[in-house]
């Protein structure tokens, strides 16, 4: 909040006075003394005492309404719309604001002013008791003491809401941090069979995140539930006996340091599993129970098994 300086002091009329009279003490003796031969030196003092004259009768009695300071008046609060200050260009500036009744029991606000000079920070001591006004509120006065005045130097003040320890916690930042995701996920064959993923991350190996982070690593058939990993390090291999021939999958990666939040997920990769020729069914056995069943059974590799299904037909054959 930032407000000029305006002046309705109560001895206004009196400090004009005093400033005509001491121009005219000073302007007579100026006539007798040796100085008087001189024009040009009493041309410059009755010059110097007109100027503080009309500095004194330029001033506007009156409080003045403040404007916010580096701020949106969409934010304003009612009480930075109603703060006034004014200051008597001696010793002090005091302001007055109104409070809404839910503070009426104990003052949520106080009054600073700053110095944009300095940028150091001072209390408006509360001056006088509030005062009751219509509709539950009360106008709060507080009073700053300073002999800091000037023609268009300007105050700012700020309003400060005490601490309430029921409406906050204490929290360890390291666990509310979120690093960037991953990048550059890639994904290669590998020899043997197995798919190897790669990605790289935006912070250097020397800093202080790179060894604290872990990462989370999930893949899928589309439109199938995510298989989720953890892992520590930059790379993740998927064995074959993981994937099913001929399909395509997608991979996704994020991380995060130590406990804190888990990053958003990177880019993601696709890529299609090689088809392989199917094995037929080795040992294939029968038993017929004499009457209306027969039960068959066969080999098969345990890596397909949970993969490949087989169905089993029979008919009439004339050799039977």
């Amino acid at each position: 909040m930032q407000c000029g300086r305006c002046p309705p002091p109560a001895g206004f009329e009196l400090t004009l006075n005093r400033l005509r009279s001491l121009y005219r003490f000073i302007l007579l003796r100026a006539l007798c003394s040796p100085c008087y031969r001189h024009p040009t030196m009493l041309l410059n003092l009755v010059l110097c005492m007109e100027v503080a004259t009309l500095l004194a009768l330029a001033s506007t009695p009156g409080p003045q309404m403040c404007s916010v300071l580096n701020g949106s008046k969409q934010y304003a609060s009612p009480a930075l719309d109603s703060l006034q200050c004014y200051n008597d260009y001696r010793s002090y500036i005091r302001c007055s604001w109104r409070e809404g009744a839910q503070t009426a029991s104990h003052p949520l606000l106080s009054l600073h002013h700053k110095n944009l000079v300095t940028n150091t920070e001072s209390p408006c001591v509360p001056y006088g008791p509030p005062e009751p006004l219509s509709g539950g509120q009360r106008a709060v006065h507080c009073q700053y003491n300073t002999t800091v005045f000037a023609i268009g130097f300007e105050d700012a003040f700020f309003f400060k809401v005490p601490h309430f320890p029921h409406f906050s916690r204490t929290l360890t930042l390291s666990e509310h941090v979120r690093v960037r995701p991953p990048r550059d996920l890639s994904q290669t064959a590998v020899e043997g069979g197995g798919w190897l993923l790669r990605w790289n991350v935006s912070y250097s190996p020397k800093g202080s995140v790179y060894p604290t982070l872990n990462y989370q690593v999930a893949y899928r058939q589309p439109s199938q539930e995510w298989t989720v990993l953890e892992i520590s390090e930059r790379k993740l291999k998927i064995e074959m006996n993981s994937l099913i021939p001929g399909c395509w999958y997608e991979a996704r990666v994020r991380a995060r340091s130590g406990k804190g939040l888990w990053s958003e997920w990177g880019s993601p990769v696709a890529w299609q599993t090689e088809e392989v020729e199917l094995p037929d069914p080795v040992d294939l056995q029968c038993v017929y129970d004499g009457e209306t069943e027969v039960s068959c059974s066969w080999g098969l590799k345990r890596e397909l098994a949970q993969f490949v299904t087989y169905s089993l037909s029979y008919g009439a054959h004339h050799d039977a």
